[in-house]
Protein backbone atom coordinates (compact mmCIF):
# COMPACT_ATOMS: atom_id res chain seq x y z
CA UNK A 1 0.00 0.00 0.00
CA UNK A 2 1.26 3.33 -0.77
CA UNK A 3 2.50 5.43 1.92
CA UNK A 4 -0.39 8.52 1.14
CA UNK A 5 -2.64 5.70 1.07
CA UNK A 6 -1.37 4.47 4.44
CA UNK A 7 -0.77 7.86 6.08
CA UNK A 8 -4.13 9.28 4.98
CA UNK A 9 -5.98 5.84 6.16
CA UNK A 10 -3.94 6.40 9.70
CA UNK A 11 -5.31 10.26 9.89
CA UNK A 12 -8.83 9.38 8.56
CA UNK A 13 -8.90 6.04 11.42
CA UNK A 14 -8.19 8.57 13.97
CA UNK A 15 -10.34 11.19 13.17
CA UNK A 16 -13.49 8.72 13.28
CA UNK A 17 -12.03 7.60 16.72
CA UNK A 18 -11.78 11.50 18.59
CA UNK A 19 -14.19 12.76 20.73
CA UNK A 20 -16.70 14.88 18.36
CA UNK A 21 -15.80 18.03 19.89
CA UNK A 22 -12.26 17.26 18.44
CA UNK A 23 -13.76 16.19 15.16
CA UNK A 24 -15.12 19.66 15.19
CA UNK A 25 -12.48 21.48 15.69
CA UNK A 26 -10.66 19.70 13.13
CA UNK A 27 -13.58 20.20 10.86
CA UNK A 28 -14.67 23.40 11.09
CA UNK A 29 -13.06 26.89 10.86
CA UNK A 30 -11.46 27.23 14.56
CA UNK A 31 -8.10 25.50 13.80
CA UNK A 32 -7.46 27.30 10.45
CA UNK A 33 -8.37 30.88 12.23
CA UNK A 34 -6.37 30.42 15.47
CA UNK A 35 -3.30 29.53 12.97
CA UNK A 36 -4.22 32.27 10.50
CA UNK A 37 -4.48 34.94 13.95
CA UNK A 38 -0.43 33.36 14.57
CA UNK A 39 0.25 33.66 11.32
CA UNK A 40 -0.10 37.58 11.19
CA UNK A 41 0.71 37.87 14.95
CA UNK A 42 4.33 36.51 14.58
CA UNK A 43 4.49 37.14 11.07
CA UNK A 44 5.03 33.75 10.08
CA UNK A 45 6.03 32.87 6.55
CA UNK A 46 3.03 30.58 4.87
CA UNK A 47 5.14 27.39 5.54
CA UNK A 48 5.47 28.26 9.20
CA UNK A 49 2.10 28.81 9.36
CA UNK A 50 1.51 25.16 7.32
CA UNK A 51 4.36 23.20 9.56
CA UNK A 52 2.43 24.61 12.64
CA UNK A 53 -0.99 23.96 11.49
CA UNK A 54 0.68 20.15 10.79
CA UNK A 55 2.19 20.59 14.24
CA UNK A 56 -1.41 21.19 16.04
CA UNK A 57 -3.49 18.73 14.15
CA UNK A 58 -0.95 16.14 14.78
CA UNK A 59 -1.56 16.54 18.52
CA UNK A 60 -5.12 17.32 18.12
CA UNK A 61 -5.15 13.80 16.69
CA UNK A 62 -3.48 12.53 20.14
CA UNK A 63 -0.22 11.37 17.71
CA UNK A 64 1.43 13.47 20.25
CA UNK A 65 0.85 14.79 23.83
CA UNK A 66 0.19 18.36 24.29
CA UNK A 67 2.63 18.83 26.84
CA UNK A 68 5.93 19.33 24.54
CA UNK A 69 4.10 21.20 22.15
CA UNK A 70 6.47 24.20 22.44
CA UNK A 71 9.42 22.62 21.57
CA UNK A 72 7.76 20.73 18.42
CA UNK A 73 7.05 24.46 17.48
CA UNK A 74 10.24 25.42 18.30
CA UNK A 75 12.06 22.81 15.95
CA UNK A 76 9.74 22.60 12.93
CA UNK A 77 8.93 26.60 12.94
CA UNK A 78 12.61 27.14 13.39
CA UNK A 79 11.67 29.97 15.59
CA UNK A 80 13.26 31.23 18.82
CA UNK A 81 12.25 29.76 22.50
CA UNK A 82 10.21 32.75 23.69
CA UNK A 83 8.29 33.28 19.97
CA UNK A 84 7.77 29.31 20.49
CA UNK A 85 6.23 29.04 24.19
CA UNK A 86 3.96 32.55 23.64
CA UNK A 87 2.52 30.07 20.35
CA UNK A 88 2.11 27.25 22.29
CA UNK A 89 1.13 29.06 24.93
CA UNK A 90 -1.94 30.76 23.00
CA UNK A 91 -2.68 27.38 21.41
CA UNK A 92 -3.11 25.84 24.82
CA UNK A 93 -5.54 28.39 26.23
CA UNK A 94 -7.70 28.81 22.55
CA UNK A 95 -7.55 25.09 21.55
CA UNK A 96 -7.00 22.42 24.17
CA UNK A 97 -7.72 24.36 27.46
CA UNK A 98 -11.67 24.11 26.35
CA UNK A 99 -10.86 20.52 25.68
CA UNK A 100 -8.54 19.73 28.25
CA UNK A 101 -10.84 16.74 30.29
CA UNK A 102 -10.20 15.16 26.97
CA UNK A 103 -7.17 15.97 26.50
CA UNK A 104 -5.88 15.11 30.24
CA UNK A 105 -7.38 11.77 30.12
CA UNK A 106 -6.75 10.38 26.83
CA UNK A 107 -3.63 12.10 26.00
CA UNK A 108 -0.95 8.90 25.96
CA UNK A 109 -3.75 6.37 25.15
CA UNK A 110 -3.50 7.02 21.55
CA UNK A 111 0.03 7.45 21.02
CA UNK A 112 1.55 4.54 19.70
CA UNK A 113 4.37 2.86 18.69
CA UNK A 114 2.98 2.85 15.30
CA UNK A 115 2.58 6.76 15.70
CA UNK A 116 5.88 7.19 17.15
CA UNK A 117 7.80 5.86 14.25
CA UNK A 118 6.45 8.49 12.15
CA UNK A 119 8.83 10.95 11.05
CA UNK A 120 8.47 14.66 12.47
CA UNK A 121 6.88 17.18 10.62
CA UNK A 122 10.19 19.02 10.48
CA UNK A 123 11.82 16.07 8.93
CA UNK A 124 9.19 15.34 6.51
CA UNK A 125 8.56 18.27 5.47
CA UNK A 126 11.86 20.56 5.53
CA UNK A 127 12.35 20.08 1.54
CA UNK A 128 9.31 20.57 0.22
CA UNK A 129 7.74 24.10 -0.63
CA UNK A 130 4.55 24.24 0.62
CA UNK A 131 4.09 21.19 2.90
CA UNK A 132 0.64 20.94 4.67
CA UNK A 133 -0.29 16.92 5.65
CA UNK A 134 -4.37 18.07 4.81
CA UNK A 135 -3.64 18.89 1.32
CA UNK A 136 -0.87 15.60 0.37
CA UNK A 137 -0.42 14.75 -2.83
CA UNK A 138 1.28 11.76 -5.04
CA UNK A 139 1.39 8.37 -5.83
CA UNK A 140 4.45 7.00 -2.71
CA UNK A 141 5.30 3.67 -2.51
CA UNK A 142 7.67 2.05 -0.11
CA UNK A 143 10.41 -0.35 -1.61
CA UNK A 144 10.52 -2.48 1.13
CA UNK A 145 9.22 -2.67 4.18
CA UNK A 146 12.79 -2.17 5.43
CA UNK A 147 13.57 1.07 3.19
CA UNK A 148 9.77 2.32 4.79
CA UNK A 149 11.26 1.62 8.17
CA UNK A 150 14.48 3.98 6.96
CA UNK A 151 12.23 6.62 5.30
CA UNK A 152 13.27 5.69 2.02
CA UNK A 153 10.66 6.23 -0.81
CA UNK A 154 9.89 5.47 -4.05
CA UNK A 155 7.88 8.96 -5.80
CA UNK A 156 6.54 9.21 -9.28
CA UNK A 157 6.57 12.86 -10.17
CA UNK A 158 4.62 14.11 -12.99
CA UNK A 159 4.67 17.46 -12.71
CA UNK A 160 6.46 19.81 -10.27
CA UNK A 161 3.62 19.65 -7.39
CA UNK A 162 5.41 19.36 -4.04
CA UNK A 163 5.60 15.68 -2.83
CA UNK A 164 5.99 13.48 0.01
CA UNK A 165 8.96 11.42 0.60
CA UNK A 166 12.38 11.85 -1.32
CA UNK A 167 11.73 13.76 -4.99
CA UNK A 168 13.86 12.27 -7.97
Amino acid sequence: MPIQTQTQQLLEERLSVVPKEVRSVICGDKLNEIVRAIQIDFSLTDIQSNRLSDEILLTLLFFYPTINLDNRILESLGIDTEASGKISSYVQQSLFAPMSGIYEQTNEMFVTDEAKSYKTVPEVTASIATPNIRTMQGDIKATSQEDLLKGKQETKIDDDTPRWGNQT
